[in-house]
């Protein structure tokens, strides 16, 4: 089944500005413990480590189809305002897509195992996390 999301506005409660918190901070350490030889094969030599985040960062929201290993994966994203309400669907940080559960389950209702999705903990700047179960959604 094919279908498209058109964001009329990248903020608000379907485009709320935040961070993916420590998400940096572990592709880092990662890359400064030693790249393996495939990663190091598609790193730009000229800037590696930026070079190295945004690949890992392009597996989330293009064609590549490349396998997404655990530490690669966001599991804090912070607001970095209150919002009364969130979307059902959300394009955040990056254009990474972020869902609530009901949205998640009519998907996977919809389309069985055709998208990826991993749980993220959705927190205001108090460190207060959102209600409900969050997830992110690889398309």
């Amino acid at each position: 089944m094919a279908w498209g999301i058109i964001f009329e506005s990248t903020f608000g409660q379907f485009g709320p500005e935040g961070e993916f918190t420590g998400w940096i901070d572990r592709l880092t350490a990662h890359f400064e413990a030693g790249l393996s030889e495939a990663e190091q094969a598609q790193v730009n030599p000229n800037n590696p480590l930026n070079s190295y985040r945004a690949n890992v960062s392009d597996k989330f929201n293009s064609n590549k189809l490349e396998p997404i290993r655990d530490h690669e994966w966001p599991d804090i994203y912070t607001l970095q305002r209150p919002h009364k309400k969130l979307g059902a669907i959300m394009s955040v940080t990056n254009r990474f897509l972020i869902v609530e559960q009901s949205l998640k389950d009519l998907i996977e209702q919809l389309e069985p195992d055709v998208h990826q999705f991993r749980e993220i903990v959705v927190m205001s700047k108090s460190g207060k996390p959102a209600d409900g179960s969050h997830y992110i959604m690889i398309i």
